[in-house]
Order: structure tokens, then sequence, then C-alpha cells
């Protein structure tokens, strides 16, 4: 059964979507629906790291792709 609660909601999230523009967070959305047996902590997880991700992109804290091999190669050892 729909409720109007459930209408709303999804009024709500179509309308976030559409605003959005934060692809990384847009994937994220879509790989939450895609995967309907989440467990809960990783689903959790995954959603704090998305806000997050847009926090930092908000705060001008990101990478260039040179910057970001440097930074994986250094890590790697290589």
């Amino acid at each position: 059964m729909i409720t109007m609660k459930t209408i709303d909601i999804k009024t709500e999230l179509k309308s976030l979507i559409d605003q959005e523009t934060n692809l990384s967070l847009l994937e994220t959305v879509k790989a939450l629906f895609k995967q309907r047996d989440f467990d809960p902590s990783i689903e959790k997880e995954m959603i704090s790291r998305a806000l997050e991700s847009e926090q930092d992109i908000k705060e001008g804290k990101v990478y260039t792709i040179d910057e970001a091999e440097s930074e994986l190669n250094k890590r790697l050892g290589l």
C-alpha cells in the first residue's frame, strides 16, 4: 500500500535528484537503489562517505588527476 508519506518521500527524492549536479553522489544513490539486499551497516557507511565527499567538493578539497595519481603511487610504493 502506498501512503501519502511514501508519495511525499518519492516526490522529495525526485526533486533532490533533479537538482543534484555531483555525479559521484548520483552514482552512489543509483547503486543504493540497484542493490536491494544491502547490509544496513554498509548502506550507512556508503551514505556517510557520499555526504563527506559532497562536503569536501564544496570546500574545494579535491585533487587534480596528477595529484591523485602521485598520491596513489606513493601509497603503493611505486
